[in-house]
């Protein structure tokens, strides 16, 4: 069986994730994110993204969806039209069968 490797100017992509996650864990990316610092994208970028972090709140503020979700589910099926639930739920659904 082959192995497949890939270069980075630095040396491997392996070299390259331990350098990378090495940064991101000194300089504290996950809680910065998770505390919507809009800091962690330059300061060029921080007037955008002080108002693109609210996907980060989806897992708490999306449970109100999931009764709609529920009762969309017996009226979707392979054959039924689309229309009447979400895209995504749709295909969430195609993909399960």
């Amino acid at each position: 069986m082959s192995q497949l490797s890939v270069a980075t100017e630095a040396g491997t992509l392996a070299d390259a994730l331990r350098e990378l996650t090495g940064r991101a864990a000194a300089e504290d990316v996950a809680r910065r994110l998770a505390a919507k610092d809009p800091t962690l994208w330059g300061p060029d970028a921080e007037p955008e993204a002080s108002i693109r972090l609210g996907w980060l709140d989806l897992p708490e503020t999306s449970r109100t969806l999931l009764p709609g979700c529920a009762s969309c589910e017996g009226s979707c099926s392979p054959r039924a039209s689309t229309t009447s639930c979400s895209p995504a739920w749709a295909a969430r659904r195609s993909l399960r069968r």
